[in-house]
């Protein structure tokens, strides 16, 4: 017994002989497909598709359409799935300012969240390649205090002067994660960067403690049991 989890059954490509090629599924093993929309228009007849070979269907909207999608298309599909309106959210998560609520809406899964502390790199705002020769800054992250101190991506971070004036010295690095050990409790340092062969001096202040979340499943779940949708 198979199942195809990616048929697009739908496309105009079967129109000719669209059943005869589920039932050639069928005959070949093929017991179910899971059938995916690929835009709003095209939601009703998906679903009437799967229903009529007694198949699955998914409701959506494929990458590759996503800039003709109005959020009307995103309201609609909620409502489909979970039989409510979602707009009060929607306007709220998107329209605003306002912190989304991922932590509560995690929890209420049954999912149990663990504060670990946050690596140098995702303190800064940085995506970082170490090597012998010093950090390689592969990419800076809007907003970071990487950003706000001049920081690029392309530069190799050298060392660091530590202190807001150099007075804890001058520590060479190839790990960003030693950053830490070389501050101890000094929060504000400079960066030694080379960019195009110039030599920058650039002061930076060490944000505040952060973390990161790790997600785990309390053993009391039942085997098998995924979160509610």
């Amino acid at each position: 017994m198979w199942t195809d989890t990616h048929c697009h059954l739908d496309a105009a490509e079967f129109d000719a002989d669209r059943d005869a090629v589920r039932e050639a599924a069928r005959a070949a093993g093929v017991t179910r497909c899971v059938i995916p929309a690929v835009h709003a228009g095209h939601w009703p007849q998906v679903a009437q598709l799967a229903e009529r070979h007694g198949d699955a269907y998914a409701l959506g909207i494929h990458p590759l359409y996503v800039p003709q999608a109005q959020e009307a298309d995103l309201l609609a599909v909620l409502q489909t799935l979970t039989g409510r309106s979602w707009r009060s959210e929607i306007k709220t998560w998107v329209h605003s300012t306002a912190e989304l609520p991922v932590r509560p809406l995690l929890t209420a899964q049954g999912l149990v969240i663990h504060d670990d502390e946050a690596q140098m790199a995702q303190r800064l705002g940085l995506r970082v390649v170490d090597g012998p020769a010093g950090v390689h800054i592969k990419v800076v992250l809007r907003g970071g205090a990487a950003e706000q101190a001049g920081l690029a991506c392309g530069d190799e971070w050298l060392g660091v002067d530590v202190g807001a004036r150099g007075q804890g010295d001058s520590w060479r690095l190839h790990k960003l994660d030693d950053l830490k050990h070389l501050l101890g409790t000094e929060k504000r340092f400079t960066a030694w960067v080379s960019r195009d062969q110039r030599l920058l001096r650039l002061p930076l202040t060490l944000p505040a403690k952060a973390v990161t979340w790790r997600l785990a499943v309390p053993a009391s779940r039942p085997a098998g049991q995924w979160p509610a949708v």
